[in-house]
């Protein structure tokens, strides 16, 4: 398919042009200068232009992504609302897709230029028989957007505010929103609609602030509570002309944002987000080498929660391997704690928590780690007894104290698994 993408330069632009040719799309760059060697066909496009812009005949799609520098004014609003019409149009002459990409800031009553500009955009693309797409807190890859700002005021300060009452956020991964966008480009049995593109549970924009630290950056931030009135209050003193220069507003707007119900969107997507904790890791960016050492502190956990005590290095080569080679080298979002007592993970071994996906996955490798260790000599000695003395005293012994900890750790995940389900975004059903 022939793809057009306006702001292919930007954050998300760029990641949606490289996963697009990965797919064998053929990609048409629309930006005001062309993006580096490997960026491929490009047409400059400049969203303050009035001239009309013409579409090839066998376009498939367009992606429109750029938005204006400023919006300080009506007459900026204005200006941004002809221009997406203007290319609008020429879409619909082409008989291709179109396809804009909003904010879940959009609305009539938004709080903001911003939210009220992708809004009124949006109702010109329904009436007009094209696609909306409302990402939420989008995050990851290269460090630019707004999730660039965050990174770098997250890099810059030792203090960081925790706002309350806690605005919540809705994350969305780069690489999965430009999924999205290709799967409603691609597929045709998607009727015109606004499709919203976020994790179904929402989490505090200070947990979403201590996960760029923790995991993205690797730094320890210090949290101090800010009441979020004291912000509206500077909004209404200073003006929004004023607000928006110094970037409050986008404070004002985060604490407006309403929840969206991304559930259906996302099955009809056919879409299974990564978590935030995964999303977030170094690990996708600095590469392979990072990325195995996730892997052995994982098998080192799982592995010895199987044989009850440290396995040898080599079975946890072999644990690491069989997940490199067929789940793709991913790695579970174990908690630290249960990196350092693995004895722990028997909360996660709960039908609350293997019935969902996440915990299938669990249970995927808790069997890959048992089928490992049965094949050494101490898994051996583990699960048939081999070189263990024998004796109706013993066994009566073992079997009352595997009943006494099953008791425990039930009770245990009974009130710890839901809080931890919750910070995966997962349904709890007990």
């Amino acid at each position: 398919m022939k793809l057009l993408i306006t702001g292919a330069n930007g954050y998300i632009g760029a990641k949606l042009r490289h996963i697009a040719k990965d797919r064998g799309n053929e990609v048409i760059s629309l930006s005001r200068t062309r993006g580096g060697a490997n960026a491929g066909e490009w047409s400059h496009y400049d969203i303050s232009d009035k001239a009309p812009i013409e579409i090839p005949a066998d376009a498939g799609a367009v992606i429109h992504l750029a938005i204006s520098g400023k919006l300080a004014s009506e007459s900026d609003c204005v200006a941004e609302i002809s221009s997406a019409c203007l290319l609008l149009k020429a879409t619909l002459r082409s008989g291709a897709k179109f396809i804009f990409v909003s904010s879940q800031t959009a609305r009539k009553d938004a709080p903001t230029m911003y939210g009220r500009t992708k809004w009124a955009i949006e109702q010109e693309v329904l009436k007009a028989g094209g696609w909306v797409v409302r990402p939420g807190q989008v995050y990851g890859g290269d460090e630019k957007g707004l999730f660039g700002i965050l990174s770098a005021t997250v890099r810059s300060l030792p203090v960081l505010p925790a706002f309350f009452p806690a605005p919540r956020v809705q994350p969305v991964h780069v690489d999965d929103l430009a999924s999205a966008l290709l799967a409603v480009a691609e597929r045709n049995d998607l009727t015109p609609c606004i499709f919203c593109v976020a994790a179904v549970q929402p989490v505090t924009f200070t947990r979403f602030l201590g996960l760029i630290a923790s995991e993205r950056l690797r730094v320890r931030r210090l949290f101090v509570p800010v009441p979020t009135f004291l912000v509206r209050a500077a909004t209404l003193v200073l003006g929004e002309r004023i607000s928006i220069k110094l970037g409050i507003e986008r404070l004002a707007s985060l604490f407006a944002l309403p929840q969206m119900h991304t559930a259906e969107d996302l099955r009809s997507l056919a879409l299974d987000l990564r978590s935030l904790q995964s999303g977030m890791r170094r690990a996708t960016i600095i590469g392979e080498k990072q990325n195995r050492r996730s892997l052995a502190r994982e098998a080192k956990a799982m592995l010895t929660y199987v044989l009850k005590r440290k396995p040898g290095l080599a079975v946890q080569g072999r644990y690491v391997r069989a997940v490199e080679l067929f789940r793709s080298g991913t790695t579970l979002e174990l908690p630290a704690f249960m990196l350092h007592a693995p004895l722990a993970l028997a909360l996660l071994d709960d039908r609350g928590f293997t019935s969902s996906a996440a915990g299938k996955e669990f249970l995927w490798r808790l069997n890959t780690a048992t089928i490992l260790a049965e094949a050494t000599t101490v898994g051996a000695s583990r699960f048939i007894g081999i070189g263990e003395h024998s004796g109706a005293v013993r066994y009566g012994m073992l079997i009352a104290w595997s009943v006494v900890m099953e008791a425990v750790w039930r009770l245990s995940s009974f009130f710890w698994l839901p809080i931890y389900l919750r910070r995966l975004n997962v349904e709890f059903t007990k």
